[in-house]
């Protein structure tokens, strides 16, 4: 009878008593995340530790962001789409007339500056949604949150039930995903990401701290000094402390400075007791060689040069020249951690290719084919989309200047009867042209319009409407058209025609309508 006693006793005590005093939920996310990559650790971290902090400034739950930090980049790494990487957008958010900020080309894989480039560039694929770009992820998590605080999730800000936040999403529309409930919450839970909402000071007084970069690439030898600032009581008296998980790649000072040593990634932290900000850095080699033994480096060609530092085995370098008596000149990392330049025994050394980032250019312009008469001109609108930041400045040329000429604006001018093509080049040798036929006379036809029809300042549908042919005049209306799509060689099929007539106001107005909708008569 005592041994049953007992056993309802425990029993009931694991009724009444929450899951979190046996370690249960702890125990299991602390297997999930010991399991993570390394580098998973440390967006788990970095992520949040924004999260915190933007929590504390703009109320919306730290779990939450990092949750779907996690599920719509792939970590910061999705396998899917280069989004997170190239475009910075670690929230899948897109964008539509109202963004001004940049856009991610997801088929070039190129950032756009905004949404008007992006059609140039994309053209008649150019389907008016894109995905947000932006300089970093901190500008990405900033702007997460500035769209939960409108209007359309005002049930969001200042709520802290995981599973309400994570079911309210579904509920003001972020996405259709019907299981995008159900995996938000499993991520929650199973890497603990309710750590990261605790915004209580910490026993220093402090909220959160918040890191000046979320994330850095370095070149070997390169440095960067990062900043970190403290949330909390303006009476914080304890010290940052700075540190990288990995020194053998990166090492930081208590100043914040950055050193990069050797290939790989790493994580700075500064932190004061239990809180932290993070920034994962990682450090590329663009060396083109790498040494076979441990290696001296020498002030001169020759086993009688002074020796300056030594590379360690397998260490990648630089090889600046050509060899010189069997030496190479070289520059690299000395193994005690101080850069050199000197000479080193070529024999020792094995040569190997640069890796270089692909850069994607692309370049759009407004116009496929445009058809003027002589003295007439046309300014090119224009755009250039890049991976990287690149200079935009683009190389204007004409195939036969004597008929139409353009300068470095990308303002063509006509000059006579005949066809040129006016290109457009940008740094790399990405290009776009334009087919120019230059007419010898204006043509005015009377034609009238079958629906009703806007008039724009130019032959695009982006170009301003500066008036409209109401249907309801069109029947007992001509319109006229002044015809610079004619020529000796007959009728060149075009988008646009030059218009001319009563609008709707009662005005007379002129322009360009789309040739779609009108129907020359005589």
């Amino acid at each position: 009878m005592r041994i049953k006693k007992y056993i309802a006793i425990v029993i009931a005590l694991l009724l009444i008593l929450p899951a979190s005093a046996f370690n249960i939920n702890a125990d299991a996310s602390e297997e999930y995340i010991s399991n993570l990559s390394t580098y998973k650790q440390y967006f788990r971290r970095t992520i949040g530790s924004f999260a915190r902090a933007d929590m504390y400034e703009n109320r919306i739950l730290a779990s939450v962001t990092v949750a779907q930090a996690i599920l719509e980049s792939g970590w910061g790494q999705s396998s899917r789409t280069d989004l997170p990487e190239v475009g910075k957008n670690l929230f899948g958010i897109r964008t539509y007339s109202d963004w001004g900020g940049k856009i991610y080309d997801a088929e070039n894989n190129i950032i756009c500056s905004n949404l008007i480039e992006y059609g140039i560039i994309d053209g008649a694929d150019y389907s008016g949604w894109g995905w947000r770009a932006y300089d970093s992820w901190v500008d990405s998590i900033n702007d997460h949150s500035a769209l939960l605080n409108t209007s359309g999730y005002a049930i969001i800000p200042g709520m802290t039930d995981y599973k309400a936040v994570c079911n309210a999403l579904v509920e003001c529309n972020y996405t259709k995903d019907a299981n995008y409930i159900e995996s938000l919450i499993a991520a929650i839970e199973n890497y603990d990401l309710t750590v990261f909402d605790d915004i209580n000071p910490n026993e220093h007084k402090v909220i959160a701290i918040k890191m000046s970069d979320a994330e850095k690439v370095l070149d070997l030898d390169g440095s960067v000094t990062l900043t970190a600032e403290v949330l909390g009581s303006t009476d914080v008296t304890q010290p940052l402390t700075w540190a990288s998980a990995n020194e053998e790649v990166a090492t930081v000072d208590q100043n914040g400075i950055i050193t990069a040593k050797s290939e790989g990634y790493t994580l700075i932290t500064a932190s004061i007791g239990n809180r932290e900000a993070c920034c994962i850095v990682k450090v590329l080699s663009r060396y083109n060689a790498r040494v076979t033994v441990n290696l001296n480096v020498r002030d001169k060609a020759g086993t009688d040069g002074a020796k300056l530092g030594e590379f360690r085995k397998d260490q990648a370098i630089n090889v600046t020249g050509d060899a010189v008596d069997g030496w190479y000149p070289v520059s690299g990392v000395s193994t005690d951690g101080i850069g050199v330049t000197g000479w080193s025994f070529a024999e020792y050394i094995t040569l190997t290719p640069v890796i270089e980032t692909e850069n994607n250019i692309k370049v759009g312009l407004s116009r496929f084919e445009i058809n003027r008469d002589v003295g007439k001109t046309y300014q090119f609108r224009y755009a250039v989309g890049s991976t990287y930041p690149i200079d935009k400045t683009l190389t204007w040329t004409s195939s036969d200047p004597t008929v139409a000429s353009v300068d470095q604006g990308g303002l063509v001018t006509m000059h006579k009867y005949g066809t040129a093509t006016i290109t457009a080049t940008a740094v790399g040798g990405a290009s776009a042209s334009c087919v120019v036929n230059v007419t010898t006379e204006q043509v005015k036809y009377t034609a009238h319009a079958v629906t009703s029809l806007y008039i724009r300042s130019d032959d695009s549908a982006s170009a301003k409407a500066v008036g409209f042919f109401d249907k309801k005049s069109i029947t007992n209306q001509n319109i006229i058209v002044t015809d610079n799509y004619y020529n000796a060689e007959g009728l060149i099929d075009d988008e646009w025609y030059y218009v001319e007539g009563i609008m709707r106001t009662g005005e007379f107005g002129t322009g360009y309508s789309n040739s779609n909708y009108i129907v020359i008569t005589g």
